[in-house]
């Protein structure tokens, strides 16, 4: 009888080479759910330490500690070592840090608005809230329920800000957008965008005659049913008329040719509004919709962004809708866009650096408007047989920590906000995020926005109550 023994060593063998061939391929993802990486030898080579060691080299007056466990307080005092640690919060509220010492673009503005809000000193506008980020809040993912809780407390309506004329917004729970006529240009397509050109958004889209977008306001969240007032904004460099549609109300408006941002408004209580372009080719950047008081927040995000791109917005165009649309809180969600699953020091040096760009670029135009960084959220990554939290994300919450001291504004961590290393694992087994480890579902965006919310109302309660002392003193 002949042995062949030799064939299964063979067999084995081959087996063997595949599994390791297989090793070096990238992530395979089918929908949302990232397949698990082949490594044979993961049991005896994964000892759980993090490679992002190197990143802490390039964050100034701080640096990892060995032994350091992966609690929530433990991630906290590695990422919080600064003297600047604030314990005096209640449990379970993040702090937002206020590193402005009492100068422009600190969090005083903004709670000063709030004080008027819940003393009933009106402002003779809404307050309002420009909220930048990227797919994390795409299709007002955690922003309309901040939105909706503020509402509720401070009074407002409307949903804010909506682009021109956008796919992804049929995606919102907030509002509904139908439009033909208008070509699309965002930063995110680089072949045939501007930044001159740009808005607030990014967005900007070039109207034909008989361009037509209509918001139809959802009724999902109570508060952005209705507003009071509709704005389009546009730049017209020749004359141009419109068709303004509410109801059954009708209204032609003409708009006068000129290089500026322009601000066309409808003062009339709706959740339904349409603008048709008759005559000329302006350009459109969007529309808010919002009340004559209370608050009001914009979504700004933009999928895939890192934030940077925000500097290339003519300083003009920042100075006028400064003007036309005052702002008295803005918020800044970047940063898992700017790393990749094997970060370098130098690649967080680089987006440091040119986010300070950002930041100054906004404390130019928007001078006595409050600014808050928000650390980047955990995102999760394969260790093993496991889910952990993605290399180089605690770096970067402490790096953008360090930007917003250096910088004088608020700061506030959404690593912390969600629970430390590992949350992003923990929200999807319990059915409150992706299973990409990177997106939030409904309802863990609502579950975050309840702790930004609680965050700034504990934050208003310490600034009147400090205020209160100094009027004592």
């Amino acid at each position: 009888m002949k042995d062949h023994t030799d064939r299964t060593f063979i067999f084995v063998a081959l087996v063997v080479l595949v599994l390791l061939l297989m090793h070096l391929l990238p992530i395979v993802s089918i929908g949302d759910v990232a397949l698990r990486p082949v490594n044979i030898l993961s049991d005896i080579t994964d000892s759980g330490e993090r490679k992002d060691a190197g990143m802490w080299s390039v964050i100034p007056s701080v640096a990892p500690r060995k032994g350091m466990g992966t609690t929530r307080n433990d991630a906290t005092n590695r990422l919080q070592s600064a003297s600047d640690t604030d314990l005096s919060w209640p449990k379970g509220v993040e702090p937002i840090y206020d590193f402005s010492q009492g100068k422009g673009c600190g969090m005083e503005h903004f709670y000063a608005c709030l004080d008027s809000l819940e003393s009933r000193r009106p402002l003779g506008r809404p307050v309002r809230i420009a909220f930048y980020g990227d797919s994390f809040i795409e299709s007002d993912m955690l922003v309309a329920d901040l939105r909706e809780m503020l509402q509720a407390r401070y009074g407002g309506n409307g949903v804010g800000w909506v682009n021109a004329g956008s796919e992804l917004t049929s995606l919102s729970p907030t509002i509904g957008n139908h439009f033909s006529g208008l070509t699309e240009h965002l930063v995110m397509r680089r072949n045939d965008y501007q930044a001159t050109m740009a808005g607030l958004s990014e967005h900007y889209y070039l109207a034909a005659p008989q361009a037509t977008t209509r918001f139809t306001a959802k009724t999902v969240y109570p508060h952005a049913a209705t507003w009071q007032w509709s704005t389009l904004y546009l730049r017209s460099s020749a004359p141009a008329t419109i068709r303004i549609q509410t109801g059954a109300n009708t209204q032609i408006r003409p708009i006068a040719a000129s290089e500026h941002v322009q601000a066309i408004e409808t003062p009339v209580m709706t959740g339904d509004v349409s603008y048709t372009i008759q005559s000329g080719r302006p350009t459109l950047f969007g529309v808010a919709h919002e009340s004559g008081e209370g608050i009001v927040i914009d979504n700004f995000s933009m999928r895939g962004s890192s934030g940077i791109t925000l500097a290339h917005i003519p300083t003009q165009t920042l100075t006028e809708f400064s003007r036309l649309r005052p702002y008295d809180l803005i918020i800044f969600e970047y940063g898992v866009n700017a790393i990749s699953e094997h970060p370098k020091p130098d690649d967080l040096k680089w987006y440091m650096r040119n986010m300070r760009k950002v930041i100054a670029h906004y404390q130019k135009c928007f001078p006595q408007t409050s600014l808050l960084i928000l650390g980047a959220p955990d995102r999760g990554a394969r260790r093993g047989n496991s889910i952990g939290t993605m290399d180089g994300i605690e770096s970067l919450v402490e790096a953008q920590r360090q930007l917003a001291k250096s910088c004088g504004t608020g700061f506030y961590s959404l690593f912390h906000a969600m629970g430390g290393r590992g949350s992003m694992g923990k929200l999807v087994n319990q059915n409150l995020a992706s299973k990409d480890y990177i997106h939030l579902k409904p309802k863990g965006g609502k579950e975050i926005a309840r702790h930004i919310y609680e965050s700034f109302v504990e934050g208003k309660r310490r600034h009147q109550s400090q205020k209160g002392l100094q009027t004592i003193k």
